[in-house]
């Protein structure tokens, strides 16, 4: 047995009405206490919980009251007994026990033990008893029928104290019918204590209980035990109601108190609610009007896309527009290049004729000497001469008109050329931007595409997000009624709790009534 120490033998003593329960299981492991029996054991309910019951024996308790209550306990039968328990300090407290199998569908799962604050007398009783039990040393117990016999021996000796004077005859009938009437009202008295004890089968009648509880012996103490172990019964029923009344009060309030926290987050909830109901249905406003500007956006893209394809087109064209016409002017300016080399070929065949018109002039110059020498011979070839001279003059200044035209040909034909190189040059640049026009313009048609291609997917993106805002807006409005329903569900179950709560009372009531 387990042995508990130290002690200090200071006794605390429990309140008239104050009870102490617990429940273990089938090995004594505590499961459950109420707050008395934690506060007198001086135990946290933490200590407590888990550990076996044994924790509290006393070393004080001898074992075989612990071994009658187990041997009763599973056999599925009560015990009640005296029982001196150690605190956690090494003080003590003695409480009359009455412990009970708890079963489910009918196995035993348990045990469970209601214990009260016993009478002095018993106390002290027990004390002696246990010391005795400790001791080894066991109570003598007289029959039953000893003190009726022992009542009829008196009586007969008082008789024959006084009837000395009587007849002899009378003496032995005297003799003889005493002990006849003693043991004759010893039958009367055990039948009827037979019936009552039969009465009292299921109650708890150990010897070792009788000799606890009462100072009689025999079948009258026993009887008398098996009234306390009935009334013992009925005070655990009454007990166990009691604390599964204040329990569920216990419960009742705890169930009212969320009751109405639960209502009042359903209220806040179905505010909530309502708000984010209005709120989704300006979002899902606002996803349509977004969803139509999506729209026109896409549709403003696609637009820009085409015309961006058709500048791209008009740049490609014009680019090779441009190129035709750079090698047009590249044509024109090689022509003049050549129109210039032909005039520089005129300028010197003009100063080839010059010079023929030179030499010829100074051949009719001398021409002329030689007919003015020749006299009337040489006239007519003097006139020839002078025709001749005249002729190469005409053409000396015939070539310095070539020459000017020539010199203003090939300066215009220079300007020319310079221009046209300009112009080509000009039409490249304009090539290279038109070049680039048009890659900028393919960029952009690019990029347009990509626009509308992205606008689409927003268009549709927006198109479910409005399909999903009204799913959500439907389901908030279902949520909005579940709401509406939890709450009104709440303020019944609230109504309920507080019929539960006051059957609780009444219940409480009931056994308050039932102990006066």
């Amino acid at each position: 047995m387990r042995n508990n120490g130290p002690v200090t033998q200071q006794e605390r003593l429990l309140k008239p009405h104050q009870k102490l329960i617990s429940t273990t299981d089938l090995r004594g492991i505590i499961r459950h206490c109420n707050d008395d029996f934690v506060c007198i054991s001086g135990f946290s309910r933490e200590e407590l919980i888990g550990q076996n019951h044994n924790l509290v024996r006393h070393p004080d308790m001898p074992p075989e009251a612990f071994a009658v209550l187990w041997q009763h306990l599973q056999a599925g039968r009560p015990w009640m007994g005296l029982v001196k328990n150690r605190c956690k300090n090494g003080d003590h407290y003695w409480v009359s026990a009455y412990v009970t199998p708890v079963t489910e569908n009918g196995k035993v799962v348990g045990y469970e033990s209601v214990r009260s604050c016993p009478a002095r007398v018993d106390v002290e009783r027990a004390e002696r008893l246990y010391q005795r039990l400790r001791a080894g040393k066991r109570k003598v117990v007289l029959p039953d029928y000893l003190p009726l016999f022992g009542l009829a021996l008196i009586l007969l000796i008082a008789v024959q104290l006084m009837g000395w004077m009587a007849p002899l005859i009378g003496q032995i009938a005297l003799l003889l019918a005493l002990p006849l009437l003693a043991f004759f009202a010893y039958l009367q008295q055990r039948r009827q204590l037979g019936q009552l004890e039969r009465e009292l089968a299921g109650s708890f009648m150990h010897p070792l209980a009788v000799a606890s509880y009462t100072d009689a012996s025999g079948q009258v103490a026993r009887l008398q035990t098996g009234v306390m172990s009935m009334k013992a019964h009925l005070d655990t029923v009454l007990t166990r109601m009691e604390d599964a009344s204040a329990a569920v009060a216990r419960q009742c309030l705890t169930g009212l108190e969320l009751a109405e926290t639960a209502q009042q987050q359903i209220s806040q909830q179905h505010e909530q609610t309502r708000l984010a109901a209005t709120a989704m249905h300006q979002m899902t406003v606002a996803i349509n009007d977004i969803s139509q500007n999506v729209q026109a956006t896409a549709a403003t893209a696609e637009q820009t896309r085409q015309l961006s394809l058709q500048g791209r087109t008009v740049a490609l064209n014009t680019q090779q527009a441009i190129t035709r016409l750079r090698d047009t002017v590249a044509g024109i300016s090689q022509a003049v290049v050549n129109l210039a080399d032909q005039t520089q070929a005129i300028t010197a065949t003009a100063e080839i004729i010059e010079k023929i018109a030179e030499q010829t002039n100074l051949l009719a110059l001398n021409a002329s000497i030689e007919a003015a020498r020749a006299g009337d011979q040489g006239r007519g070839f003097s006139v020839v001469a002078d025709e001749v001279r005249s002729l190469a003059s005409s053409t000396r200044d015939s070539t310095e008109t070539i020459r000017d035209v020539v010199s203003r040909l090939a300066a215009e034909a220079e300007t020319s050329v310079r221009v046209a190189s300009q112009g080509a040059a000009t039409a490249e640049e304009s090539v290279q931007c038109v070049t680039e026009a048009e890659k900028m313009l393919g960029h952009i048609a690019d990029q347009v595409e990509q626009i509308t291609a992205m606008a689409a997917q927003m268009a549709t993106a927006v198109e479910e997000q409005s399909h999903v805002a009204d799913s959500v807006n439907e389901q908030i409005d279902q949520i909005a009624g579940l709401a509406s329903s939890s709450l009104e569900k709440t303020c019944q179950a609230a109504n309920r709790i507080q019929q539960s709560r006051d059957v609780s009372d009444e219940l409480h009531e009931l056994v308050v009534r039932f102990r006066q």
